[in-house]
Formats: structure tokens, C-alpha cells, sequence
């Protein structure tokens, strides 16, 4: 038997209704109107010529038309960059798709509105990678790697960063409540960077860069100021190892494993890195490791250099 949802989308996933109600109420004034109390909860789930047939009853006269597009601009404008999500919508969402049901939208909305909503609310993608905030007018000073952060010195000085062997930070996947006082200390953090090597089954590549979402996602969501970190492999995953992170945000990357002799790797780097942006118009690039200056001219975004743990102990 198949099993599916299907969510109403203003007022039941996302509390846009209110927002509605608010530019109602705010706008009539300036087309010489006083507001009806009873207006929005009328005016409420309706669309097109229905809508405005609502407006002209309690507004007799009002050019219907123009009073709708101001309010419409006003709610576009709320909820350009986040949209209100209702309480317990992730917890729905996430046990109805634990336990295999198909999931769907209806809405008398405009499409572009519904795919913009969901896409805010950190629902979409191939793979549901969870969708990040982005991060403005940052960059990390002194970094210290995971494994050396709970004896790391004057940490709110410092950075954070996972651009090690993935083993070192796999208890933090496994126990993440236990680290996160100990990451809480620090100025701001670089997230998770589960390797998505050439060589991988895709299977796993994909698994690798949800965690790499989700773990961001998670220490986001418990106040830390984080860097979204961009990985990916081959031409073929730059369909989704981009999804989740935010446009015109401060990203980071890796070049360490790349910079050797091996062509393919360097081409990949350089591939994935003018889809990155083209795709996501970074505000700013970190690059944790080397990057030839000649490099540089070639992205539209400034690019700041630093140092790994290994050129920083060792010079290498």
C-alpha cells in the first residue's frame, strides 16, 4: 500500500498567513481606508479574482488590484531571505519520511513562492541536504584543528576546523551533545569536511556530504557562528554536493590531496570551484591550504589563504 502526505503550505508548514495579516492591516491606510477586523481571517486562503472579490466587499471602492500588489510586494520582501516555519514541522516531516511516506505540497500559492518557501525552510534537494544561514563579514585567525581543541589555548581568540583525517572527528558525528561546550568556547568554527575522494562509491560521497550538512546544520542551530564548507568530486557530483549551502556567504574549501602532480584532482578542484562560483556567488572564499596566486584572477570572489596545520608546525 503506498503512503503519502500532502501539507497545506501558508499557515501549516510556514506562518506566512501572519504575515499577510500584518501588510493588510499596515498597507490599507495609505489607499484611505480604515481596517476591518474581519478582513484577513475572510481574505484568508483565497487567490486571482476570488481575492480580489474579497476586497472589494469590505473596501467598496479601493482599487482591489493595487491594494493586493503592494501587500504582495511587502510579504515578498519578509520573506526574501527566511521564511517563518511553524513549530513541529521538522519533527512531522522528518518521522513522516523515517517511515517511508511520499511527501507533497498544495497551495493556491504562485509556484515560484512554493519552490522559494521550501527551499528557505531547508527542504529541498536531491538528497534533502539540510540548507545553512549564511555567514557575512568573517574570516578565521587561528585556526586549530578538532582534535586539539579541548586543550587548545585563549580559544575565543580562535577558530575551529575539521580539515583533518576524518577519523579524528568521527566521535563528534557519534556524540555531538558532548563537544559542544568545548566548541562553544571558540570566536567561530569551519564545519565538518567528510572526504568525498574521487575513488569513493557515490553511495558514500553523498552520505559523506549530508553529514557534512547536517553536523553544520546542527552546530548553527546551537548559536555557533560557522563557515559553511564546500566539498565535492568529480563533474558528475556537482549536481548535488552544492545543495544546502547558502548564496553570497563566506564559504571555505580545502586544497590539501589536490595540489600534487596528479592532473585529475587539480582539475576537479579547479572544475568544482568555478561551479561553486557560479553557483552559490561566494562573498568571500577561505582556502585552508595552498593556492597558486596565478589562481586567483580567475574567481570573481576574494580568496583568502591560509595556512594548514602541517605548513604551520613543519613549513610543509
Amino acid at each position: 500500500m503506498k503512503k503519502a502526505a500532502i501539507f497545506d503550505m501558508d499557515g501549516t508548514m510556514f506562518d506566512t498567513e501572519r504575515i499577510w495579516k500584518e501588510n493588510w492591516e499596515k498597507l490599507i491606510g495609505e489607499f484611505g481606508y480604515e481596517s476591518d477586523p474581519d478582513f484577513p481571517k475572510n481574505v484568508c486562503g483565497t487567490s486571482g479574482e476570488k481575492m480580489l472579490n474579497v476586497i472589494r466587499k469590505f473596501y467598496p471602492g479601493i482599487d482591489a488590484e493595487a491594494y493586493r500588489t503592494a501587500v504582495r510586494n511587502e510579504v515578498n520582501k519578509s520573506i526574501a531571505n527566511e521564511v517563518p516555519v511553524k513549530e513541529g514541522l521538522y519533527e512531522i516531516v522528518d518521522y513522516l519520511k523515517s517511515q517511508g511516506v511520499k511527501l507533497a505540497i498544495a497551495s493556491s500559492s504562485q509556484l515560484e513562492k512554493i519552490k522559494h518557501c521550501v527551499k528557505l525552510a531547508g527542504l529541498e534537494g536531491k538528497f534533502d541536504m539540510p540548507r545553512l544561514q549564511p555567514v557575512h563579514d568573517v574570516e578565521p585567525e587561528n585556526l586549530v584543528p578538532f582534535h586539539m581543541a579541548k586543550t587548545a589555548k585563549n580559544p575565543e581568540k580562535r577558530w575551529f576546523h575539521f580539515y583533518e583525517d576524518d577519523y579524528q572527528f568521527e566521535r563528534f558525528w557519534n556524540r555531538p551533545a558532548q563537544y559542544l561546550s568545548v566548541l562553544q568556547r571558540f570566536a567561530g568554527g569551519i564545519s565538518t569536511d567528510y572526504s568525498i575522494y574521487l575513488d569513493m562509491p557515490r553511495s558514500q560521497q553523498i552520505w559523506n556530504c549530508w553529514r557534512n550538512r547536517t553536523m553544520a546544520y546542527y552546530m548553527q542551530r546551537n548559536g555557533l557562528t560557522i563557515i559553511p564548507n564546500a566539498g565535492w568530486s568529480d563533474a558528475e557530483s556537482l549536481e548535488w554536493a552544492f545543495d544546502g549551502l547558502p548564496s553570497n556567504s563566506v564559504l571555505s574549501i580545502t586544497t590539501q590531496g589536490c595540489m600534487g602532480h596528479d592532473y585529475v584532482s587539480k582539475q576537479s578542484l579547479l572544475n568544482g570551484l568555478h561551479e561553486l562560483a557560479r553557483q552559490k556567488h561566494p562573498e568571500k572564499l577561505i582556502v585552508y591550504g595552498k593556492f597558486p596566486d596565478a589562481w586567483r584572477e580567475r574567481f570573481p570572489m576574494p580568496i583568502v589563504v591560509c595556512n594548514t596545520f602541517s605548513q604551520e608546525r613543519w613549513g610543509a
